[in-house]
């Protein structure tokens, strides 16, 4: 059982700092920044061993120990939240990394565990995949899957042994929901539709590259950007039928905030189409749709 000097288990809530070198944390006086509203954090340490066995023999010889892989899963409220989706959609940049997925960040967070505060520190961080999701009657919501190239076992060094960081204050301010980007905040070839949901999901492929002799990755390199999501939108018209038999290409907008963040989909195509109309329900007819595109970018 754990026990604690406070009702709420988190001290430092969740937040990073740039690293200028992979896999190292600043020590010197490191200025963090908030990663968002954080409803919850989720850490997976993978040891991969791997069973051995042998002809001729019931039980196995050995368990090898495999490689070992560092993941966090978070889920945020949007507030203020154009930074990490910047670092979750952004073209790479290596000329100039700085917000975008070629620059490794630290996390740390710490909690009260047995009446101490104790620190999680998150090295080498990436983002590995993520979604954005918007619903009616809902706040817009985050989740985004970190890759790392190490993950401290938990200490209760005072601030993780780092000299005199500055920690972020609790995000304040309105919360994005499903009204914050006005009254039709998604667009289909720049034509708003009358949309109940919708989810847009990326892929930035992050994976860990090993080294032999070394349980922990050397790097933590994103492989290539995928786009994906699907909608719901009342059926007015035969618009998004007649583009996904014909196979056309749009432009696919998502108002996040107005004025603050516009999620631009190009060249986005439905690969998957359906409506859905019940005569004992008062649902209004809808259709359901599934895109992919080849690129995406945040204004």
């Amino acid at each position: 059982m754990v026990s604690t000097t406070s009702p709420v288990l988190f001290v430092k809530h969740p937040q990073w700092v740039a690293e200028s070198t992979e896999g190292t944390t600043p020590t010197a006086s490191p200025s963090f920044t908030s990663l968002g509203a954080v409803k919850t954090m989720g850490i997976k340490i993978n040891g991969n061993f791997v069973d051995v066995a042998q002809l001729g023999a019931e039980d196995l010889i050995t368990i090898v120990q495999g490689q070992q892989e560092y993941e966090t899963q978070f889920t945020l409220s949007t507030v203020n939240a154009t930074g990490i989706i910047a670092r979750l959609i952004g073209a790479y940049n290596y000329a100039t990394p700085s917000g975008l997925i070629n620059e490794t960040i630290s996390i740390l967070a710490s909690v009260y565990v047995n009446g101490t505060e104790t620190f999680i520190l998150c090295k080498g961080s990436r983002i590995k995949e993520g979604s954005i999701s918007m619903d009616i009657g809902k706040e817009t919501e985050i989740s985004v899957t970190f890759t790392h190239t190490s993950i401290i076992t938990p200490i209760t060094t005072a601030n993780a042994g780092l000299t005199t960081p500055t920690y972020a204050t609790l995000p304040s301010g309105a919360v994005y929901d499903w009204i914050a980007g006005g009254t039709t905040p998604v667009s289909w070839n720049a034509s708003g539709i009358l949309c109940k949901k919708i989810t847009i999901n990326i892929a930035r492929n992050s994976k860990p590259d090993y080294t032999l002799g070394n349980l922990d990755p050397h790097s933590s390199q994103a492989h290539g950007r995928r786009i994906s999501g699907d909608f719901t939108t009342l059926w007015t018209n035969t618009t998004l039928e007649t583009d996904f038999k014909a196979g056309t290409a749009r432009t696919l907008a998502i108002v996040i905030k107005t004025s603050v963040s516009t999620i631009t989909c190009t060249s986005t195509k439905i690969v998957d189409y359906s409506r859905d109309g019940d005569i004992g329900s008062d649902e209004a007819i809808v259709e359901n749709c599934t895109f992919r595109c080849l690129s995406v970018a945040q204004a």
